[in-house]
């Protein structure tokens, strides 16, 4: 009979995961996000850059502004919930949760 491991006897995951080399999947995958995140950047920041000359031009208060930017990332949700074509918007449609999001049975 073997004895039975204590949780002492294994090193934790972070440990084991730490110790593993960075391969050029890894390097590849941060390449993707930083190219994703410049554009999303992107796009808030030339809304912060407009902002006060519309502010000026269309005479708006602080909470118009804010309320605009809101909208946008309500917007960005919608626009990902209508993408993902189910009701919860989370995860493949509202007939089976097995398929992933967005891709849908053809008929």
């Amino acid at each position: 009979m073997m004895p039975a491991r204590t949780a002492l006897a294994r090193p934790p995951a972070a440990v084991r995961l730490d110790r593993l080399p960075i391969a050029g999947f890894h390097r590849d995958i941060v390449k993707l996000l930083a190219y994703i995140f410049f554009f999303e950047l992107g796009d808030l920041n030339s809304f912060a850059f407009a902002a006060p000359g519309v502010r000026q031009e269309w005479q708006l208060s602080l909470g118009a502004i804010s309320t605009i930017t809101s909208a946008a990332f309500v917007g960005m949700l919608w626009a990902r919930r209508r993408a993902a074509g189910s009701p919860t918007g989370w995860a493949g449609n509202a007939r089976s949760s097995s398929r992933p999001c967005g891709i849908r049975r053809s008929r």
